[in-house]
């Protein structure tokens, strides 16, 4: 069968995979990786990264696998919580950073975009 950019049918697969219904994955998928974060929450994740940091110290690459294991201890240590796994913390951490560099390219460049930070509230202004 020719497909409409001309191929054979060697595109990229994007069934479901095999023996495992669609439903059941995203199922699994939700659960795994969907973790309610409160701002308390988010700060403990920030405080271990930095004791992490400052005790052991960060490749440019980020933390090592027995680095996470050390935030994951103390996060749990922390918020007195056991239900986060690794990929949790680490996802979080992931998004917490590309909003900080996000922030950073704003802050940064307030000539161009006339955005800003109120001081008092927190909250972004605009021209």
């Amino acid at each position: 069968m020719v497909s409409p950019r001309g191929g054979r049918g060697m595109g990229t697969r994007t069934s479901p995979q095999k023996g495992i219904s669609q439903a059941s994955q995203q199922t699994n998928r939700n659960v795994l990786d969907r973790a309610k974060w409160t701002p308390s929450l988010t700060r403990c994740l920030l405080e271990a990264c930095a004791e992490e940091s400052d005790e052991f110290g960060r490749a440019l690459t980020g933390f090592s696998s027995l680095g996470w294991q050390r935030i994951v201890t103390t996060f749990a240590r922390k918020t007195g919580t056991l239900n986060y796994k690794k990929e949790q913390l680490k996802n979080k951490h992931d998004r917490l950073k590309e909003e900080w560099k996000a922030w950073i390219l704003v802050a940064e460049d307030t000539s161009q975009t006339g955005l800003g930070r109120d001081p008092d509230t927190g909250a972004i202004t605009g021209p």
